[in-house]
């Protein structure tokens, strides 16, 4: 008879321990389980604000190309019929540099400040590119280059930074050089 408590008890000890190791797995399943989670959320958090990041991009993008081409194609109007504001590269030049400035996409400010050298000496640069009389080939393909540059900024905008800069600091020095040529 003393062995039926005997092997009760016994029964009991292996069931707390059973529950016990249960148990123990149990909360290392859920710290895994949480962990995940939270890697998880990071991952989301982080893929959604590189989303965001690149869609705002897009949208400066979508400025300083419209600035670029009202620019490139722009024809000076005499008289009293003004540019509408849709249409006019000074307004079109504003907007980019506003949203451009203030913008927290990396190379913003590099972009157009770069755009904004090649705009504004954009028939020295072609002159200086030009080989004989083709000064409007160089300046089509100059403002393709921009243009493709703006691109691929939006669409990499971390990645573009070092070769936007490296773009602007030709660029300066062209036209020191064109300049000091010229004095």
């Amino acid at each position: 008879m003393i062995w039926l408590p005997l092997f009760v008890g016994g029964a009991s000890v292996a069931v707390a321990l059973v529950a016990l190791f249960v148990s123990h797995r149990a909360t290392a399943i859920a710290r895994e389980s949480e962990r995940l989670r939270v890697a998880d959320d990071m991952s989301r958090r982080h893929e959604d604000a590189r989303r965001e990041l690149l869609q705002m991009a897009r949208d400066e993008a979508r400025l300083l190309q419209k600035w670029v081409r009202l620019t490139a194609n722009y024809m000076p109007h005499f008289g009293p019929s003004a540019l509408p504001d849709d249409k006019n590269p000074s307004l079109a030049r504003v907007a980019a540099q506003t949203a451009l400035e203030q913008s927290f996409v990396p190379g913003a400010g590099l972009i157009f400040r770069l755009t904004a050298e090649e705009m504004d000496r954009r028939f020295e640069l072609a002159e200086l590119e030009a080989d004989g009389g083709a000064r409007d080939v160089a300046y089509r393909q100059n403002v393709d280059r921009t243009l493709e540059r703006i691109r691929g900024w939006a669409l990499d905008p971390e990645g573009s930074v070092a070769g936007i800069e490296a773009d602007l600091k030709t660029v300066q020095s062209i036209i020191t050089e064109h300049a000091s040529a010229d004095a």
